[in-house]
């Protein structure tokens, strides 16, 4: 399945969570929604690995996890979406 997610987006989701800023941490979000904006539909319950800011894994949960990670999010009943931008923009 191709995806538009661009790795350098900047993530709209579970960020209530009080996530802070850390220097080269790899996140990972599990159960959470995705929806990937270039189709109509949500993938549900997968595997979102962000590492640095920028997503480098995104998989459904029945994968095997092989990275290893600093921290791990449960975002049940979350929805993760490419960050939002100004596409309007004159220089």
């Amino acid at each position: 399945m191709r995806f538009l997610l661009n790795r350098n987006l900047l993530l709209s989701v579970c960020f209530i969570f009080g996530v802070e800023k850390a220097d080269a941490e790899i996140i990972t979000f599990e159960h959470v929604n995705v929806i990937p904006m270039d189709e109509e539909l949500v993938l549900s319950n997968y595997r979102v690995v962000v590492d640095n800011d920028k997503i480098t894994v995104i998989e459904p949960m029945s994968a095997k996890a092989i990275h290893k990670s600093d921290r791990t999010i449960d975002c049940h009943g979350k929805y993760m979406l490419p960050g939002l931008t100004d596409a309007h923009y004159h220089p």
